[in-house]
């Protein structure tokens, strides 16, 4: 045999007999682990199925199923709630500008080419184009 076959051997052999003592554990019984299982169960310390922690946060004052039913009701009557997939009710919207004031407005911005089309890049308006802009709604 070689020297560093046979080194490898003897430092094994002394890592399992030292070792041997380190990790030996006292001998528990199938009923002694039950017994402890069914504990830790009864505790709320192991988790069932899918859930991953034991929530143990106050779920807070507790109403009827009648009472968050008639709130439900009265929001999608106040229009307040989405009903179905529509997504939640938007107030609608009031301008302070009259139709022509902004179509003059949106003209003078398409004759400065503020307002690009196709591919064309925004381009920053100067302080020039913009006052033109406004002048031309008033």
């Amino acid at each position: 045999m070689k020297t560093t076959t046979r080194q490898t051997l003897i430092a094994v052999a002394l890592f399992g007999a030292l070792s041997g003592s380190v990790l030996a554990q006292p001998a528990v019984d199938a009923a002694q682990v039950r017994a402890e299982t069914a504990a830790a169960v009864a505790a709320g310390q192991i988790a069932y199925g899918e859930l991953s922690y034991t929530n143990t946060a106050d779920p807070g004052p507790q109403r009827s199923m009648a009472d968050v039913r008639a709130q439900t009701r009265a929001a999608v009557a106040e229009g307040t709630i989405a009903y179905g997939e529509a997504s939640a009710p938007i107030a609608p919207f009031a301008s302070t500008r009259s139709r022509a004031d902004v179509k003059a407005e949106t003209l003078a911005a398409i004759k400065q080419q503020l307002i690009p089309y196709g591919e064309a890049p925004v381009a920053a308006p100067t302080a020039r184009q913009v006052a033109a802009v406004r002048m031309a709604a008033n």
